[in-house]
């Protein structure tokens, strides 16, 4: 189906008229990615201000969340001190309504009620906007995570 045809099916009869006065849609993108404007409601707590943070969404039932140990003990010990760490436990109900808690202090409340049912969620956020610059979801692989931490970086650089 050509994305004239899926925009007319979305948005019904009424969008038929415009299409003739728009351009043609092929040329504009289908998808649009919403998590960056949806999470940089406003700067993260004073204390992440500085250094790209990264944020896992953690359970410890989590298999996932198990393999994913071994890479983000290597992204600590290459990054150290470079990269404030924040882990918010969802494993139990206790440990995720102390995650919440926490998460609102760090000015990380919204992005917490958004992905806290998404263990082995891992964000790296640039603290001067909240923006997410990158996540991922069971990334086993060190080098985006790298990149998007060098990315965020150079934002906060600038």
């Amino acid at each position: 189906m050509n994305q004239r045809a899926l925009v007319v099916l979305l948005l019904g009869g009424a969008f038929i008229p415009l299409t003739t006065a728009l351009p043609l849609l092929s040329d504009l993108p289908l998808a649009v990615s919403f998590t960056q404007a949806a999470l940089a409601s406003s700067p993260l707590a004073p204390s992440l201000q500085g250094k790209p943070v990264l944020v896992v969404i953690y359970a410890s039932w989590c298999t996932t969340c198990q393999k994913m140990k071994p890479v983000l003990k290597t992204i600590r010990q290459q990054e150290g001190n470079d990269v404030h760490w924040v882990q918010f436990d969802v494993s139990t109900s206790a440990a995720s309504k102390r995650s919440a808690a926490r998460a609102k202090e760090l000015g990380l409340g919204q992005f917490f009620k958004s992905h806290r049912s998404q263990t082995s969620l891992v964000s790296i956020l640039n603290p001067a906007t909240g923006a997410s610059i990158r996540t991922f979801r069971a990334q086993t692989d060190i080098d985006p995570y790298v990149s998007a931490i060098r990315t965020t970086r150079s934002l906060i650089r600038r």
